[in-house]
């Protein structure tokens, strides 16, 4: 029978070794608060007692592994799924594996991420089977954890595919090379999922400040102009990387995307196809299963630049993040942190909608759409249609909006940045009532206010554009 370890000797001597040092200084620090005569006992101290105890007993709870005294069953050489963002169903279970990750961001305490779907309601426990380097298996139950919220469609009543993020423990000093998943610790699963090595290795001087990502692309009409305009704004506002994940585009909106990712330029191409086409047959089924197909997709983006990037965004192609009073994303956030020792998963920016009816009469001869349109309503609610800047070192899961869950005990979830420096502008052609019933409130308000602060970019952008169109014409004439 598998024997299962609730905590390894080693996690034991570490968690008690954590605390006490834990302890110790702030033993310490109050000691010295005492001789500077300030208070008896620091309620900050008190604080971060509680959340590194928090955190070990979290850490300990999800380190169960299983020792199979040799009857792990060997049997032949398992088939290797190599690819990410390709859908797997995991044998008996209702359960599929979208993509694999290795998080050491709570090292040495290191974990496997894997983003998936399980349809309807999870009904079983999966157990890690982790190959290591030197080829011994080390067999870890996974934790799973819903990446949704109950006061979406709580009322619908139709079973969904539903997005989870399943965690696996990894063992200290094991570094892994693979996973399977299995519903019985001891028995070998047929399928190993590849983890790639250089997931494995973090990184301590990030590359990547910012990462942009974009949630399926399904378009049919040709979108490149808008597109090329959109990603060139946003590469002077700092994104240094954009991962897109495509589902439907003209070939040539596709092909002209597929250059700029061929040039090196920190656009990454992610194909995505849809679970079970079945879901779209419906209308009330459609709209809300897309939503879940979303959410895995930028859970994805997330754990494919834990290690590269110290934030990403999770924007549309019709929204831009502009800082009011700097000119990047960095200076904006250098300003608005540099003062708080708050520790947040996301700082979340104001919604403003520049609405085409807004701006029938202004700038007509302006060709691009964030320079033509410059009357916007009222900013939205705190949490309504904001997005944020999603710290990849603090969020556990994530949504279009802002942050889920966090990674560890006594972060904050959600800092709102001041909207007197920094909104986010957001350029519709119109405002579905449908699908986003506080438009209501918006298309009725007389609030219209005419805020240009974007065309201060004007000039770069224009330099920056005809480099690009440039480049285009170039590589579409060779191709």
């Amino acid at each position: 029978m598998p024997v299962a370890r609730s905590t390894p000797r080693l996690l034991s001597l570490v968690f008690v070794a954590s605390v006490v040092f834990c302890c110790c200084l702030i033993f310490l620090g109050e000691f010295a608060d005492r001789q500077r005569g300030g208070r008896k006992k620091s309620d900050d101290s008190e604080n971060r007692r509680i959340v590194a105890f928090s955190l070990m007993k979290q850490i300990e709870i999800e380190s169960e592994e299983f020792n199979c005294d040799g009857e792990f069953l060997i049997g032949e050489k398992p088939k290797e799924h190599t690819e990410n963002q390709i859908w797997t169903n995991l044998k008996g279970t209702n359960v599929f594996i979208y993509s694999v990750y290795h998080d050491r961001r709570l090292y040495p305490y290191e974990y496997l991420r894997i983003i998936a779907m399980i349809k309807g309601t999870r009904n079983s426990t999966l157990f890690c089977q982790i190959l290591s380097q030197d080829g011994q298996y080390f067999i870890t139950r996974t934790r799973a954890t819903k990446i949704w919220s109950k006061s979406w469609n709580q009322n619908d009543t139709h079973t969904y595919y539903n997005p989870f993020l399943i965690s696996c423990y990894i063992p200290f000093g094991v570094t892994p090379i693979s996973v399977s998943f299995s519903l019985k610790p001891c028995e070998k699963a047929p399928i190993d999922f590849k983890i790639s090595p250089e997931d494995t290795l973090p990184s301590k001087d990030l590359p990547h400040i910012f990462t942009i990502c974009v949630k399926p692309l399904n378009f049919n009409k040709d979108i490149s102009l808008k597109l090329l305009q959109w990603i060139v704004i946003n590469q002077i506002l700092g994104a240094t990387k954009m991962n897109l994940y495509v589902e439907n585009l003209p070939k040539k909106t596709l092909k002209i995307l597929q250059s700029f990712q061929k040039s090196q330029n920190g656009i990454t191409l992610l194909k995505h196809d849809n679970l079970d086409s079945s879901f779209y047959l419906d209308e009330t089924t459609n709209i809300w299963q897309k939503r879940r197909n979303e959410i895995i997709t930028y859970n994805d983006c997330l754990y494919r630049n834990i290690h590269t990037s110290h934030f990403i965004i999770p924007v549309d192609i019709d929204e831009i993040i502009v800082p009011r009073h700097v000119t990047t994303w960095a200076e904006l956030l250098h300003e608005s942190l540099s003062e708080s020792k708050d520790n947040f998963a996301s700082y979340t920016v104001r919604n403003a909608y520049y609405l085409r009816q807004f701006n029938v009469k202004k700038r007509l001869k302006e060709k691009i759409v964030f320079f033509r349109n410059v009357v916007r309503s009222d900013f939205s609610g705190e949490r309504e249609s904001g997005k944020s800047f999603v710290s990849t070192k603090n969020a556990l899961t994530v949504f279009n909006h802002y942050a889920l869950k966090t990674l560890r005990p006594g972060i904050g979830r959600i800092k709102f940045l001041k909207k007197e420096l920094v909104q986010m502008n957001h350029y519709k052609d119109n405002c579905d009532t449908v699908i986003l019933p506080e438009c209501a409130k918006y298309l009725s308000s007389p609030v219209r206010v005419v805020d240009n602060v974007i065309l201060k970019y004007k000039k770069v952008f224009y330099r920056e554009y005809a480099k690009a169109l440039m480049f285009l014409n170039q590589t579409m004439s060779l191709s």
